[in-house]
């Protein structure tokens, strides 16, 4: 089938389509469009027809006379004559009937003859409106609206014909204009495809002579300024480069014919140069080695360091110990023959004394040996400190535990320090306890301990105002102690900080009001309080100065938080949460299934655990007293030796990321879940649920943990994803980070049997 041929039918399948489309949608909008226009005409004359009738009905009525039946009847006969008058004007038939059905103007009929109409009683119903119904002997769409007072009904109405004339007359145009443009758009398209189909077969000729490499032959020549002629144009420019480039292409392959003999010599002597490389590699390797000997042997001294740094502590324990011994034993004697001095010189001499220079004298005598007796007692108070830090430190010290009052502790304390703040009226001293307190299993003499070294903190630091000290409970359950001052305070950079041995807040390069002590003192209380299982921390007090509170746990408190130690040949976990039921829910959990467990209550707890025990895992929460969770995992990751342990964050709050941690649980956690979670990160066996994980592009590389859930794990997109989980998935779902802010995780954690694991983007488990 020739191209000129093709065109031409294809030319008119078009133009024919094209037509019978235009037709159709023409047929459908006149269709209607003539519907609605005598729809709305019909509605109109309705309208003004009724109007008409209501105008005469007013003007009786202004004039007075609508009463009078003559007037009505001539009012009447005037509306028929000019209704009449004007029928042949009006679009649809009018009729106005009465009430019974008798015809004033009737359809085909004249005035006064009955006409059936069977929808008179609905008409008489609605009052106004339009419906459909048999009128006279056909069918009509009515427009009708109801006079009670003349007992009239007027109808306006017309036929489906009537409706749909003019639709009938375009139809008729319409088609006699479609077959007229048929025809000279036939003609017009056949003339068009042969000025167009002539000069392209040409085009064709002179392509299938170029293909077979004839760059000589004639080529069409170009004819009018039309596409064609252009295209013809650029064939002959197009001819003329071909036969250039084809010349060019000769003297390429010349050209690269050397080449590649010049780089066949250059491939020689780069397999010479990675020769002489290998040998150097070999070289370098011997050098590695050496090195690596030299940073083994380096390993080894800062090894044997290490352990000589342990026995040098031991040795600094056992040297302040017997110094302390020593000490005691000359410094009771001069406290002894002190205070007999005092005693002997206050009850001989001093009465012996005549003149004021004596008495003076005596005086002055008597004032430097109560020096000597206090500076003796500072100092003994000082051996003590040393004494019991490094019996703490050591485990040597002896508790005498019994069950006890707190607030019975601390009455006695402030009844010891009450001489101290009565030498400044200005800070007045205040105490107020909780009944009905569960007792506390501790040492009296210990607890009082740390509760009179906080007291003489605050009556050091408090130079007016107020001393508060409150027994109650806190809201975990344990035993509270709060002493709150009104003093200079303590920065928040230092509040974690004075727990530390020797250290004492300094402002300025200057101690403040230069508190006389080695700092020991706080330190004595954060060991003496955490050996009974509770914690201690300091925090800014409203009303300025500082505030200090002590938690400790009830003698008999089942929920309470306490984990046994860590067991040989067990994975541990290092469980930290101030709530003591999660605590020991997760406590349970971990050894159910085979963990050892060590628990903490606050941030510094788990450093100092951290630091002891080196876990395998870390469950942290992020709400808690004194060092929070996010604190605690920035400590952990500057830490070089810690820094490698996995985190789990299992917290309330929603928040996708805390920094620092592998993943993140939301409470409430499932065993199951808190499991699966937990033997992903130590790499120890596949989840026992199926997983999914959120994936980009192709599988989502999980880092080093997860490296062994090799089981039922798949990896899916977000709608994928979505699918899954509307279909009944039950498992745990994997978010990398880079997904966390995008995915509905609210919608995903309220399915039920469905666990989301976030692992958060900069850790170890977390890249996306």
């Amino acid at each position: 089938m020739r191209l000129q041929f093709k065109i031409n039918l294809v030319s008119l399948g078009i133009l024919v389509a094209v037509a019978c489309a235009l037709a159709a949608a023409g047929v459908v909008a006149m269709d209607r469009l003539a519907f609605d226009l005598n729809r709305k005409l019909l509605a109109a004359e309705a309208a003004n027809l009724g109007d008409k009738i209501g105008e005469a009905q007013e003007v009786l009525a202004d004039s007075g006379v609508a009463a009078v039946r003559s007037y009505v009847e001539r009012a009447k006969r005037d509306l028929v004559q000019e209704f009449k008058r004007d029928a042949d004007a009006r679009f649809g038939r009018l009729a106005i009937l009465t009430s019974s059905g008798q015809a004033v103007i009737g359809l085909d009929e004249p005035p006064g003859d009955e006409s059936g109409l069977p929808c008179l009683d609905r008409i008489l119903e609605q009052g106004e409106g339009e419906m459909e119904c048999r009128l006279g002997d056909k069918i009509r769409l009515v427009f009708f609206r109801t006079f009670p007072d003349w007992d009239w009904v007027l109808l306006l109405s017309a036929t489906d014909r009537e409706m749909y004339a003019t639709r009938d007359a375009f139809l008729k145009s319409a088609l006699v204009i479609l077959a007229a443009s048929l025809v000279l758009g036939g003609g017009i398209l056949l003339s068009l495809t042969r000025g167009i189909v002539g000069p392209l077969q040409r085009l064709a000729q002179a392509a299938m002579a170029l293909s077979r490499g004839q760059w000589r032959q004639p080529v069409p020549e170009p004819g009018g300024n039309d596409e064609v002629g252009e295209l013809s144009r650029s064939f002959a420019v197009m001819a003329e480069r071909l036969e250039a480039a084809h010349g060019d292409l000769a003297a390429r392959a010349d050209d690269l014919r050397r080449v590649n003999a010049d780089l066949s010599r250059e491939v020689t002597e780069r397999r010479r140069a990675e020769e002489e490389l290998a040998w150097l590699n070999r070289d370098l390797e011997g050098e590695v080695a050496v090195r690596t000997a030299e940073l083994a042997g380096k390993a080894r001294e800062l090894k044997e360091a290490n352990l000589r740094l342990l026995e040098l502590d031991e040795l600094k324990s056992a040297f302040l110990s017997s110094v302390s011994h020593e000490l005691r034993t000359p410094l009771t004697s001069v406290l002894g023959f002190t205070k007999l001095i005092t005693r002997d010189f206050e009850a001989s001499f001093l009465p012996l004394a005549q003149d004021e220079l004596q008495q003076k004298k005596g005086l002055r005598i008597r004032g430097n040996l109560r020096i000597i007796e206090q500076e003796g007692e500072r100092l003994t108070r000082l051996i003590n400190d040393f004494l019991d830090l490094t019996k703490i430190e050591s485990g040597r010290i002896e508790w005498c535990d019994r069950e006890m009052d707190l607030a019975d502790a601390a009455r006695r304390a402030l009844a010891s320090v009450r001489g101290l703040f009565a030498q400044n009226p200005a800070v007045r001293l205040a105490f107020s306890s909780v009944p009905n307190l569960p007792p506390v299993l501790a040492d009296p003499d210990r607890l009082e301990q740390v509760l009179i070294n906080i007291l003489n903190n605050a009556a050091k630091f408090t130079s007016a105002g107020r001393v508060d000290v409150a027994v109650g409970r806190a809201p975990d359950g344990y035993v509270r102690i709060t002493v709150a001052d009104t003093g200079v305070g303590i920065p928040p950079e230092d509040r974690d900080k004075i727990f530390d041995k020797f250290h004492q807040v300094v402002h300025r390069d200057t101690l403040r009001e230069k508190p006389q002590g080695t700092g020991l003192g706080l330190a004595i209380c954060r060991q003496i309080v955490r050996h009974y299982g509770g914690r201690i921390w300091a925090e800014a007090n409203e009303a300025g100065g500082s505030t200090f509170v002590m938690d400790l746990p009830p003698a008999r408190m089942e929920e309470t938080c306490i984990a046994p130690g860590p067991e040989p040949g067990k994975p541990l976990v290092l469980v930290a949460d101030d709530d003591p039921a999660i605590c020991e829910f997760l406590i349970q959990t971990f050894t159910d299934a085979g963990f050892a467990v060590v628990a903490a209550a606050d941030g510094n707890e788990v450093l100092d655990l951290a630091a002891r025990h080196r876990p395998d895992l870390i469950t942290m929460d992020i709400l808690m007293p004194g060092l929070d969770g996010r604190q605690a995992m920035a400590r952990l990751r500057e830490d070089p030796e810690l820094a490698a342990i996995p985190i789990l964050v299992v917290s309330v709050l929603s928040e996708a990321r805390f920094g620092g941690e592998d993943a993140v649980l939301h409470k409430p956690v499932e065993p199951a879940d808190l499991l699966d979670a937990a033997f992903g990160l130590l790499n120890r066996s596949c989840p026992t649920r199926p997983v999914m994980v959120l994936r980009r592009n192709g599988p989502e590389p999980l880092g080093p943990f997860f490296a062994l859930c090799r089981g039922d794990m798949g990896h899916l997109t977000e709608e994928e994803l979505r699918r899954e989980v509307e279909a009944g998935f039950q498992g745990t779902v994997l978010i990398p980070g880079w997904a966390a802010r995008t995915v509905d995780l609210a919608w995903l954690r309220h399915r039920e049997g469905v666990q989301v694991l976030i692992l958060p983007e900069g850790s170890p488990a977390g890249h996306s």
